[in-house]
């Protein structure tokens, strides 16, 4: 089962606030969690060796264009 977590608050500290919910979700399913998280809550950075997160999905904006999304990016 693969199970995606978004996390769409901006900040570091909201990130960590939702690590015992995605740990949760792990147990719970016996299934590491995918999360997408936005560019600055800097996750990729110190959640790449949670054993409980698989990827780490990083949604980047474009301020040229009216504060869309320029896509999404992985890391293992």
């Amino acid at each position: 089962m693969k199970i995606l977590a978004v996390q769409s608050r901006m900040g570091i500290g909201d990130t960590v606030i939702f690590l015992p919910f995605i740990k949760a979700l792990s147990k719970k399913f016996n299934s590491p969690i995918s999360i997408l998280v936005k560019e600055n809550s800097k996750a990729n950075q110190y959640l790449h060796q949670t054993k409980y997160i698989d990827k780490i999905l990083t949604l980047e904006r474009d301020n040229k264009t009216n504060n869309r999304h320029g896509g999404f990016f992985w890391y293992l």
